[in-house]
């Protein structure tokens, strides 16, 4: 693959692009990518790709914050009409609480939130309605895709090398690949969660 702005690079960008926006799964082309280029080709294609649907989405969601519809009006006539006071007032209260979080989200939240599952596209669209720094997603971005780069780096490319060199004998893709190492992630990610909630929220 070339780096030059034309064929085969633009159209890695385009098509890892739709494939991000589409319910499909990104990993094969990924792979595909990381298999077919060098690391740092690679790598670059899928940091242009994602910053691209993140930015797509926060002037996604910046445009719907500025555009008012009838439809909207009318559902929300709907809801003050079919339901009661008292829920009315707790979805106002849910709405409240979820708009405060954004406004005063920082980069690190934003990066466990992505932790969680929460998926991009719906954090991007979010804080683009909010008009909220594009450092918000910028940052956390680059953050996933170095460790994207990394993973595929040491499984696939000359990264095996440097580990094998400090862990000899042991097979990278036999590590990554054993259910101890999954459950071991698993632990670690779930008791990450319960420290950072508990420092958070005590």
């Amino acid at each position: 693959m070339s780096l030059e702005l034309n064929g085969t690079f633009l159209t890695d960008i385009f098509l890892m692009l739709a494939v991000l926006f589409l319910p499909l799964p990104s990993t094969p082309y990924i792979l595909y990518l990381f298999t077919t280029n060098s690391i740092f080709e690679a790598g670059l294609v899928f940091f242009l790709a994602t910053t691209a649907r993140d930015l797509i989405s926060y002037c996604l969601g910046f445009s719907s914050n500025k555009i008012k519809t009838n439809f909207l009006a009318n559902s929300i006539n709907y809801l003050k009409k079919n339901y009661s006071k008292n829920y009315a007032e707790k979805i106002n209260k849910v709405a409240k609480f979820s708009k405060e979080k954004l406004n005063n989200t920082t980069i690190r939240e934003i990066i466990v939130a992505r932790w969680l599952g929460v998926h991009p596209i719906i954090i991007a669209i979010g804080l683009g309605r909010l008009s909220s720094s594009l450092s918000l997603f910028f940052v956390p971005n680059t953050f996933y895709v170095i460790i994207d780069v990394t993973f595929y780096w040491i499984l696939i490319g000359s990264g095996k090398i440097f580990f094998e060199y400090y862990f000899p004998g042991v097979d990278v893709i036999d590590v990554f690949s054993s259910k101890y190492f999954y459950v071991a992630s698993l632990l670690f990610i779930v008791l990450f969660y319960i420290i950072y909630a508990y420092k958070k929220w005590r």
